[in-house]
């Protein structure tokens, strides 16, 4: 779809003079008669004599610099394939339902189009690309047709998952921002600028409450690369975000929350990223869980993970810049068992009174594991950087106990303590296994900072 341009200025009500000399402005007139609905004279016409023109004719070079925008809303639910077809100076996308292969709309792209923009409809998508039919390498596998104009798909709510199933190469950036993004074996994407793969999850901002709330979720970011990627620039990044707030209404009941949270990126056996400028990948978790209740846990599994190469064949990477590689796991979650005040006078006897407890535990490895690879990293006064680095915070408290009144004689309470935990279990490592590395200068780490506090009262209190 073709945005049409504005005419604002060429709103006679400014009655500025024209010069009927100035091209502009004998344009200018032509299209407000065409859109009047007036004949139209051509300028070398020296007859006179009126004569209709198409707007089209009018309109043409106006049109030249135009935005594409195609929204998968209208189609929601649709297993999508988007698809080019043409050449490197007029091309096609053609959205089609992958399923029945059946056209549910295109666009006309040219040199002109300075975007080409799809829209995920808000609760998730799962969409093919190709552009193979407009694509060719010479012999050193350098691309040497591509498509036109930019592309770029962006994700709303919901799981978005983009594949790329045909080589695909553009002009301007590629940019797919998505939860689930793929680049299949033998698959070629470019582009002339960047390419720029981004998987992005969150869980949003979610404030969950209860009698006793028990939530559990899975929010992943996951970009996989079987295939080869190369542009002046390449970013691979995978991350996940949010904030998740569980509480009991009541003091004395349980609240939990149990999710997988993971960002991983993969670059597999036999792929190839080739940029001659800088190459980054990238990996990290930040959401936030929190619990508050009597009995209080987080239970957050997942990882936070970069994997390059395999056994089978060699996976290439070349930077002719920078080369960043950084699994950075920055994750928080905290447990807050809170103070809790009870009255002797209301209780029935006999009575108990729980634990106050706070547990949080996060299990999952924070890593980058390179195996059968050849990384170069070339560029002068530039580096090549491998970390992994688990920074996750994690905060249990259990507050104390306070009893209030008198207890009526003969009666019993038995009132236990409080408890507070923090686990932190999985690998924080950098590997290299099998390849080479070679780089103008290399930092190559790994480091546990994680941040774990645990404060739990020693006694009930007694107010009287």
């Amino acid at each position: 779809m073709v945005s049409s341009p504005r005419f604002d200025r060429f709103n006679h009500s400014r009655r500025r003079p024209l010069n009927r000399s100035n091209p502009e402005q004998a344009l200018s007139r032509a299209i407000a008669n065409v859109l009047a609905g007036k004949p139209v004279r051509s300028s070398g016409d020296r007859s006179r004599k009126s004569r209709r023109i198409d707007v089209g004719q009018v309109l043409e070079s106006r049109l030249l610099l135009s935005s594409v925008t195609i929204n998968l809303a209208s189609w929601a639910g649709t297993n999508f394939l988007l698809e080019a077809t043409g050449n490197s100076n007029n091309a096609t996308w053609t959205l089609k339902d992958r399923d029945t292969n059946i056209e549910l709309t295109s666009a006309s792209i040219n040199n002109s189009t300075t975007s080409v923009t799809i829209n995920g409809y808000a609760q998730g998508d799962n969409i093919y690309i190709t552009g193979a039919s407009v694509f060719g390498t010479d012999g050193n596998g350098a691309v040497t047709t591509n498509l036109p104009a930019p592309l770029s798909f962006v994700g709303n709510a919901g799981v978005d998952v983009v594949t790329f199933s045909g080589d695909t190469a553009v002009t301007g950036d590629l940019s797919i921002d998505a939860e689930t993004i793929s680049v299949n074996s033998s698959i070629q994407i470019d582009s002339t600028t960047v390419v720029s793969l981004s998987a992005a999850a969150t869980t949003g901002t979610q404030s969950n409450t209860g009698a006793s709330p028990s939530i559990s979720g899975t929010n992943a970011a996951t970009v996989t690369v079987s295939g080869k990627v190369t542009a002046p620039a390449i970013n691979i990044t995978a991350a996940t975000s949010g904030s998740v707030t569980t509480k009991s209404d009541y003091g004395l009941l349980l609240a939990t929350n149990t999710w997988t949270d993971s960002a991983t990126v993969t670059i597999g056996s036999a792929a190839t990223l080739k940029s001659p400028g800088d190459i980054t990948l990238s990996a990290s978790r930040g959401t936030t869980y929190k619990t508050e209740a009597r009995s209080a846990f987080n239970d957050i599994s997942g990882g936070t993970t970069i994997t390059i190469g395999g056994a089978s064949a060699t996976t290439v990477i070349n930077a002719g810049g920078a080369l960043s590689i950084t699994a950075i796991d920055n994750l928080r979650a905290e447990a807050l068992s809170p103070d809790q005040t009870y009255d002797l006078s209301t209780i029935v006897y006999p009575a108990s009174i729980d634990a106050a407890v706070a547990r949080n535990r996060l299990t999952g490895d924070t890593k980058i594991a390179v195996t059968s690879a050849a990384i170069t990293q070339s560029g002068t006064s530039k580096s090549a950087v491998l970390e992994a680095s688990r920074k996750a915070i994690v905060i249990a408290e259990a507050k104390s106990t306070s009893l209030a009144g008198a207890m009526p004689n003969g009666s019993s309470l038995s009132l236990s303590g409080t408890y507070a935990s923090n686990i932190l279990s999985g690998n924080v490592q950098t590997t290299l296994s099998g390849g080479s590395l070679t780089a103008q200068s290399a930092s190559v780490s790994a480091n546990d900072d994680a941040i774990a506090v645990v404060k739990a009262d020693l006694s009930a209190k007694t107010t009287t």
